[in-house]
């Protein structure tokens, strides 16, 4: 066990590799999607110029319960098909409630209830998609696949700072201390003042600032793990294809509204 002289942000980082608006509505209809997928495009606010020009963005791939996503000044449901960028703010409630959010072809993660993250970082830089969440309070599940474009996940708490080499995590957080356990791979755990520990598979670390304690994970925190093997059912395996035809339906039904 070493101790923390300050609180630090935690940062959870996994590495690997004239127009007739009739002739819209008929190109919307005859598109891949249903119209239930429409209806949740609908509900996602106008992108600004710079998340225009990022064309990176997450996708909601399922929704249960309350949550909503802040954008600028709106907040608005979080549905299935709503696309994130990098700036938006979810914000899921009590109860049964969580999202489960894709953030690249092989990169998912549950959002559980009470729980407020910030996408805060969503772009590529040398080869590597660059992904940092900021975790305000609450709990995120992660699972990375190896293989295919290589990652660089951070994701911020306010007590400590974890450097994860893995495809399975646990972050939870609250105003006081945060947690990360770890099912598969290694988590190195520190602050800027230096104290650090590595944590493997099976373990998980603890810190409220000031110390900071590795242990093994009892069996209720590992059977909190089934909830990875959800994740199949609603992934995107063609994620950027998926994305991009999500955002030529939002256009169509943008061009509609301008027509009318």
């Amino acid at each position: 066990m070493k101790h923390m002289n300050a609180i630090k942000p935690m940062a959870l980082q996994t590495q690997y590799n004239g127009k007739d608006p009739r002739q819209a509505w008929r190109r919307v209809r005859t598109g891949i999607f249903a119209l239930s997928a429409f209806a949740s495009i609908l509900l996602v606010s106008p992108p600004s110029q710079a998340q225009t020009e990022n064309r990176l963005a997450a996708l909601v791939v399922r929704s249960t319960g309350t949550a909503h996503y802040i954008r600028g000044e709106e907040k608005k449901p979080l549905a299935k098909d709503t696309i994130l960028y990098q700036g938006d703010v979810i914000e899921v409630g009590a109860g049964e409630s969580f999202a489960d959010v894709q953030l690249s072809e092989t990169f998912m993660c549950r959002v559980g209830k009470d729980t407020r993250i910030a996408i805060d970082l969503l772009q590529e830089a040398s080869g590597d998609r660059q992904i940092q969440l900021n975790l305000s309070k609450g709990e995120v599940v992660g699972k990375l696949e190896s293989g295919g474009q290589s990652h660089n996940v951070q994701l911020f708490t306010p007590t400590s700072v974890a450097a994860v080499r893995g495809t399975e995590f646990i972050v939870e957080s609250d105003d006081d201390s945060s947690s990360v356990l770890v099912n598969e791979g290694e988590v190195n755990v520190s602050n800027e003042s230096g104290a650090s520990e590595n944590v493997s598979a099976g373990n998980k670390a603890t810190s409220d600032g000031e110390e900071l304690i590795v242990g093994i994970m009892e069996a209720f925190e590992k059977q909190r793990f089934e909830i990875v093997e959800q994740f199949e059912q609603s992934k995107k395996a063609n994620f950027e294809m998926y994305m991009d035809q999500v955002r030529r339906n939002q256009e169509l039904m943008d061009q509609m509204r301008n027509n009318r």
